[in-house]
């Protein structure tokens, strides 16, 4: 695999498409970039937390191509069916950011949730499994609605996510709440989705 700074915008193909689109560099800076804070998941660089396994000298050391190589290595096997037959690159993409910010689990959920608006009925249970029920009626969403349909209902599932957490306990996430609408907004304006 390729993670690394010079191959940033050139991802494995097997784990994002054929095109490997994705933007390593825009996701990093959603993340924080190289900037030092502490938010929720303690001290924070490049989105990558102690969460992860490392301790706070590791995060504050911790390079560019170090970050790339770790979200390659996590994430890497888990996104082919968004992006493969029948699937779609762009919600592929989305996915990943999504998965990246809040976990495979919770990312999925937030799909699920919107295959349910879209009305294919899917259990909210956060599993994805290759020709499960998820992923099955991901695959008919798509080719039904097309990938511009399904990336504007998971763009506002996420978004009634986000809103969720914040109303639930507004002093400890209302910080978040700007970030958080434009990290739901990535990709809002692909083919011409306007939020």
């Amino acid at each position: 695999m390729g993670y690394g700074p010079q191959s940033l915008n050139e991802t494995d193909e097997a784990a994002f498409g054929d095109e490997g689109t994705f933007d390593f560099n825009a996701l990093l800076q959603r993340e924080g970039g190289d900037k030092l804070h502490t938010d929720s998941g303690g001290l924070t660089k490049y989105g990558i937390t102690n969460a992860w396994g490392l301790d706070d000298d590791a995060i504050t050391n911790l390079t560019e191509a170090d970050a790339l190589k770790m979200y390659g290595d996590k994430y890497a096997q888990w996104s082919p069916s968004w992006t493969g037959e029948g699937g779609s690159q762009a919600v592929g993409d989305k996915m990943f950011d999504v998965a990246v910010n809040m976990g495979r689990h919770g990312s999925n959920k937030v799909m699920q949730s919107a295959l349910n608006e879209l009305g294919y009925e899917t259990d909210v249970d956060g599993g994805w499994s290759d020709g499960g029920q998820t992923d099955t009626n991901y695959q008919q969403a798509i080719s039904d609605l097309g990938e511009k349909k399904v990336l504007e209902a998971l763009i506002a599932s996420q978004n009634k996510h986000y809103k969720d957490i914040v109303a639930g306990d507004p002093e400890k996430y209302g910080d978040y709440e700007k970030g958080w609408e434009n990290r739901a907004n990535f990709m809002s304006d692909y083919s011409g989705i306007n939020y």
